[in-house]
């Protein structure tokens, strides 16, 4: 029988929740560890637990480091067994069982000074920015993949059709946020 086909959902939400741990773990150079120097979860820090399959079956495994880069995510964390708990490495955050656990993560990061939520806004997202977008606002294109244009739209949320509504502030916090340079004075069309 015909149904809708909730894996594909699944794994949307996962997406969504991948770019929220993204940015949140951005917010923090790229890197966010619950360690001390030793390498070892400090007692009075709660970690986020998740539950995580691995070759063994679903494990629940205590989130111990998030790193995220141009690669994507690398995550480590210790399986919750009290005769044998093992060191893990997320290497493919699909592998995390569900949407909510990648949340709980992202829940357990603190703000940054500059970074305080990192909540996708849900309008539409935005329909089409160009690297002459960047330009006529005074932001130097040159060096910006589509990849990275592609995150940049991601980061302003909300659709706009014509440009009065916000595109253009939600545009220029989003390329700050990136730190895409700014052109010379000269450079800059208007």
């Amino acid at each position: 029988m015909k149904c809708t086909d909730f894996w594909e959902k699944q794994k949307e939400l996962k997406r969504m929740a991948l770019r929220e741990l993204g940015m949140a773990v951005d917010a923090h150079g790229g890197r966010y560890s619950w360690c001390d120097e030793d390498g070892d979860i400090p007692q009075d820090v709660e970690v986020p637990c998740v539950c995580v399959f691995l070759d063994s079956g679903p494990t629940d495994v205590n989130i111990k480091e998030v790193i995220h880069d141009e690669k994507g995510f690398w995550i480590s964390g210790e399986s919750v067994d009290d005769y044998c708990p093992m060191d893990v490495t997320i290497d493919d955050p699909y592998d995390i069982c569900d949407a909510y656990s990648i949340q709980s993560i992202t829940e357990k990061i603190p703000e940054t000074e500059e970074v305080k939520d990192v909540t996708m806004r849900q309008d539409q997202p935005v329909m089409h920015l160009s690297h002459e977008d960047l330009k006529v606002r005074g932001f130097d294109a040159s060096n910006v993949s589509n990849e990275e244009l592609a995150r940049i739209a991601a980061r302003m949320g909300d659709s706009y059709i014509d440009y009065d509504c916000g595109f253009w502030d939600d545009m220029e916090e989003a390329c700050n946020y990136y730190d895409v340079p700014r052109l010379n004075e000269e450079e800059t069309e208007e």
